[in-house]
């Protein structure tokens, strides 16, 4: 998780978001609260899912990044497998359709925040009664968003 609230906070600085983007702005700065907002938000979102998935009784599947990035083709089996389709072979792509973009930056401003991150001081806790309606928020917008996603996906999938 912590990668990944690096990367964040290095893409909403240069802009580059998918490998091969032209920066908007060169040379990030390490920021270790925007950092940490990254990984707050990054744990909070993944909560949310996980809490929405569980209460509406959804089934779903656990995909772990790095996994999948090694192995790309068995987890695209898996993901046909648990939706019930077949997928021929051949259509399964080897390689990834993004490239990797973390470099030296993202292990050196991993390693220092690991150094700057005081355990007594950065428990999460609950912000107060405000949290509630942003997490409310969030999964109605993200229901309707997967809503959108899973209808798109259906007409699709149903017109072949």
């Amino acid at each position: 998780l912590l990668k990944q609230a690096v990367s964040l906070s290095i893409a909403g600085q240069t802009g580059v978001w998918i490998s091969g983007q032209k920066a908007v702005k060169d040379n990030p700065r390490y920021d270790f609260a925007h950092i940490d907002m990254c990984l707050r938000e990054t744990i909070l979102n993944n909560s949310l899912w996980r809490y929405t998935l569980a209460g509406s009784g959804c089934n779903y599947i656990e995909m772990n990044f790095d996994h999948v990035r090694h192995n790309l083709a068995q987890s695209i089996n898996n993901i046909a497998r648990f939706i019930d389709i077949e997928i021929d072979p051949s259509e399964i792509p080897r390689e990834p359709a993004t490239k990797k973009q973390s470099d030296l930056i993202n292990a050196e401003w991993e390693k220092r925040f690991i150094s700057d991150f005081d355990v007594a001081n950065e428990l999460l806790s609950n912000a107060g009664p405000g949290i509630l309606k942003r997490i409310e928020g969030k999964v109605k917008r993200m229901l309707h968003a997967t809503l959108r996603q899973t209808v798109n996906f259906a007409a699709l999938h149903y017109r072949r």
